[in-house]
C-alpha cells in the first residue's frame, strides 16, 4: 500500500511502497505538472513520467555499480515495454489510501501511455 513520505515541499508529493514510487509535482493551484512512477523497484526498476511540457516517456533505471566506493548515478535507459495490465492492476490496489484525485489522475495518464 502506497504511503505518503514527507517531502518537505508544498509542490512535491512522494508515495513509496515496496514496489511502487511515485513522485508528483504540482503547480501554485496544486495542479498536477509532472509526475514518476517507478515501479518493480527491488528487481528490474524502470520508471514513466509524464509533464504537461514534454509528455511521456518509460525507461529502465539503471542503479549503478554495486559497489560502495564507486556507485554511479542511476541513468534512465530507453525501455518502450510498459506492461499496462501489470501494473495499472498492481497501481489500482496499492494507490487506495492517496488522494482519489491524484490516483485518478495517474490511472488514466497510465491508460493513455498504453493506448498510443
Amino acid at each position: 500500500m502506497l504511503k505518503a513520505i514527507n517531502s518537505h515541499s508544498n509542490n512535491r508529493l512522494w508515495y513509496s511502497d515496496a514496489y511502487f514510487d511515485l513522485i508528483i509535482w504540482r503547480d501554485k493551484n496544486k495542479e498536477v505538472e509532472a509526475f514518476q512512477l517507478c515501479y518493480d523497484i527491488e528487481h528490474f526498476e524502470r520508471s514513466l513520467s509524464w509533464s504537461k511540457a514534454y509528455g511521456f516517456s518509460h525507461a529502465q533505471i539503471d542503479g549503478g555499480e554495486a559497489n560502495p566506493l564507486k556507485n554511479q548515478s542511476p541513468l534512465f535507459v530507453a525501455d518502450g515495454i510498459f506492461e499496462y495490465d501489470t501494473i495499472i492492476n498492481r497501481f489500482k490496489k496499492a494507490s487506495q489510501s492517496i488522494d482519489e484525485e491524484i490516483r485518478t489522475f495517474i490511472l488514466q495518464k497510465m491508460s493513455q501511455y498504453a493506448l498510443r
